[in-house]
């Protein structure tokens, strides 16, 4: 959860070795999942800093704006104070598990597929990252720091709108509707949107996603029941 714009810039973290991993002849399938909010409990534990920081009590279903000055109606410097307090490794390193997510992984990990976690986070949340993804056994391949929000710092490693929109994957699983928006209308990857308060007003299909076209997936109970029929496995 963070300010909407619409400026991408991508590192990649280095590749993990997941024990276990079935290997293939062919290139395995590679799945997007978004980190914040669809792995992690992320804007839950922001309605603590709001609540804690600046006296602003919001119930997590009453997030209902993407952009969180206006979810809890901070001033820009209160924002910006958030948005510091939300990138410590205390606060990164306590978030609750979705529950349901670390079965979904060690399937697709049984299944063969290259999972990479793309996520908004700045590069400096690496190490803190792996940390939480290991404690929580939650086995991925790689992690993908995209500057979604144009937060990182000058000098970050890169990628534009046309190059992410090259980048070849089977599915991309996403909360934010502003890189729902981007993935539908500049990619051809198919897209689940994980559902929250925020994202209620993006409009979704029924059936398999496909190019152009959303599905909605109401918890990972959901995208366990139905992903091997959307990855045509």
């Amino acid at each position: 959860m963070h300010v909407r714009t619409t400026r991408l810039l991508c590192v990649m973290a280095p590749c993990v070795r997941v024990p276990g991993m079935m290997q293939t002849h062919s290139s395995p399938k590679r799945v997007y999942i978004d980190f914040d909010d669809v792995l992690c409990e992320t804007a839950l534990g922001f309605t603590d800093i709001a609540r804690d920081a600046f006296g602003r009590d919001v119930a997590f279903d009453d997030i209902h704006s993407f952009e969180l000055w206006k979810a809890f109606d901070l001033t820009r410097d209160e924002y910006e104070r958030l948005m510091v307090l939300g990138h410590k490794d205390d606060f990164l390193g306590a978030l609750g598990a979705i529950p349901g997510a670390r079965d979904v992984l060690h399937a697709w990990r049984e299944a063969g597929l290259h999972v990479s976690v793309v996520t908004g986070r700045p590069p400096e949340c690496a190490d803190i990252s792996h940390a939480w993804l290991a404690q929580h056994d939650m086995p991925v391949h790689d992690i993908v720091f995209v500057d979604k929000y144009g937060r990182n710092d000058a000098g970050s490693a890169s990628v534009t709108p046309a190059e992410l929109a090259e980048m070849t994957f089977a599915l991309a699983i996403e909360d934010a509707p502003v890189m729902a928006d981007y993935l539908r209308d500049h990619t051809r990857i198919p897209l689940v949107l994980y559902d929250r308060p925020w994202n209620r007003r993006f409009s979704c299909e029924d059936g398999v996603p496909q190019a152009g076209r959303a599905v909605r997936a109401l918890d990972w109970g959901h995208i366990g029941s139905r992903w091997r029929t959307w990855l045509a496995l």
